[in-house]
């Protein structure tokens, strides 16, 4: 019998070894997988760092505004969606991260969106992105 998910979160959480290395689980981790996703996706240019108690990943461009199932940004970290270029039965990392993070940010040039959580310190806010003003980064907290 097919059964309908609820709650992905939940689901990933209830989960977690199929999705992540539980003996590994931390913002290093989680940064790993959307940076993996990123470069699936055609990105080369990737740098991350810490700031305030934000993890941040930098990128040339976005990585999110391609996806298969024309899922809104903030969809992307709530819903699987498929990432083919991976591997069959491969999902995009936004929504695992999500699982296990108090906090996420999206800045697509000056634009930002706060996905779940706080909002980012001004101090991280004004740390230049290295790709510059018009690059992509993605913040999170556990």
């Amino acid at each position: 019998m097919l059964k309908v998910l609820q709650n992905t979160h939940d689901q990933i959480r209830r989960n977690s070894h199929l999705y992540v290395d539980n003996d590994n689980l931390n913002e290093a981790t989680l940064l790993k997988l959307l940076a993996k996703d990123a470069r699936f996706s055609g990105v080369e240019k990737i740098k991350t760092t810490i700031v305030d108690d934000w993890h941040v990943i930098y990128a040339e461009r976005s990585w999110m505004v391609k996806n298969y199932n024309n899922f809104s940004l903030e969809a992307l970290f709530e819903k699987f969606c498929p990432l083919p270029e991976e591997g069959v039965n491969a999902i995009r990392a936004e929504v695992i991260v999500s699982a296990f993070s108090k906090s996420i940010f999206v800045k697509d040039g000056e634009t930002l969106n706060i996905i779940k959580g706080e909002s980012p310190s001004e101090a991280v806010l004004s740390e230049p992105n290295p790709f510059g003003e018009s690059g992509f980064s993605v913040g999170l907290k556990l």
